[in-house]
């Protein structure tokens, strides 16, 4: 920011916040993609803000704001270009398959991620439900995942 490069600065904003959501660091993606937002959108990459945005859904879909997330991804589906690239898409349909998966609707994240019905039976282990990130989204942990010995894994 102080030397000038504001452009620069979004892109990293961008790439940061996307890191922050993967760890499970929801305070810091939602300020960081809120920052990007604004900074694509006043340097004008579109692209960037867009990005942002779709990060800005996943935080509040596992927040539980599920009216407000749908709002966003909406947005940003519809703020892609009918010649936009199937990335940004793609990173729609993981905002909502996320959202969904994080609130124990399993069936409903494998249709939006067009996922294999055999991989349903795997997201019973989503982001949510890792011991390791319980509660970072303001998910409730499910008693049998309290520890490794409950999971059968070797302690």
């Amino acid at each position: 920011r102080l030397q000038g490069r504001l452009a620069s600065l979004a892109q990293a904003l961008v790439s940061l916040c996307w890191t922050d959501i993967h760890r499970a660091n929801a305070a810091r993606a939602l300020t960081t993609a809120t920052e990007a937002a604004r900074l694509g959108r006043e340097t004008g990459q579109a692209r960037w803000a867009i990005a942002a945005d779709i990060a800005l859904a996943v935080v509040a879909g596992e927040r539980g704001e599920i009216d407000h997330a749908e709002r966003l991804a909406s947005a940003a589906d519809a703020a892609i270009s009918p010649t936009g690239t199937q990335a940004m898409r793609a990173m729609v349909r993981f905002a909502r398959g996320r959202m969904n998966a994080a609130h124990q609707r399993y069936d409903e994240a494998v249709d939006v991620l067009h996922l294999q019905p055999c991989v349903r039976d795997g997201l019973h282990a989503d982001f949510g439900q890792h011991p390791q990130r319980r509660g970072a989204f303001g998910v409730p942990a499910r008693p049998e995942l309290s520890d490794a010995g409950d999971r059968g894994l070797p302690s």
